[in-house]
């Protein structure tokens, strides 16, 4: 398992992560605002772990990596008036929230031992077959990373960008004059 992909297909649409109902409650003499479970999100968390095979036997600790795939119908529905509407366009950041929820517990305890994420969306539309391509893997210290000319590490990066914005501010560094 250690530094290998492992990758799954889940036949679901995908879900931007988004709030559940407000509301207000009561505590003590107090008022105070309630949040409700989303239930259309929790539909979504509950279908990607049942597409996740029982039997995976993995169960990886931080550091961990993941990728996802995105494939969103958009659906036209009719509404209460008559009209023909259709859902929003997702942005891929909150289907990738809504999938990495999804995936604690099954894979992992808790999104937090998730170090390096990607997502795309491959298609997103009316006439698209609904899916999500998930990978997992352990992250290594020796997982390459594409670094900026002139960087070998993580460490070197940032003194360089910290070193980028020190010649911004002094306006006597070199290039300052061209800007």
């Amino acid at each position: 398992m250690s530094g290998e992909w492992h990758w799954f297909f889940a036949d679901v649409n995908p879900e931007p992560w988004a709030i559940g109902d407000l509301s207000v409650g009561r505590r003590g003499a107090k008022y105070i605002p309630m949040v409700g479970r989303n239930h259309q999100l929790h539909a979504y968390k509950e279908s990607i772990r049942e597409a996740i095979p029982k039997d995976h036997g993995l169960w990886f600790k931080d550091p961990i990596q993941l990728q996802f795939y995105f494939y969103r119908a958009i659906n036209i529905y009719e509404t209460h008036q008559a009209r023909t509407a259709r859902s929003h366009e997702a942005d891929v950041t909150n289907m990738q929230k809504a999938t990495e929820d999804a995936l604690q517990d099954v894979f992992f305890k808790n999104d937090k031992e998730v170090k390096v994420i990607a997502s795309r969306i491959v298609a997103q539309g009316v006439d698209i077959t609904p899916g999500v391509i998930i990978g997992i893997k352990q992250l290594e210290e020796h997982d390459a990373w594409q670094l900026p000319a002139g960087a070998q590490s993580a460490h070197d990066m940032y003194w360089m960008t910290q070193q980028a914005e020190n010649d911004r501010a002094d306006p006597n560094a070199w290039g300052a004059e061209q800007q």
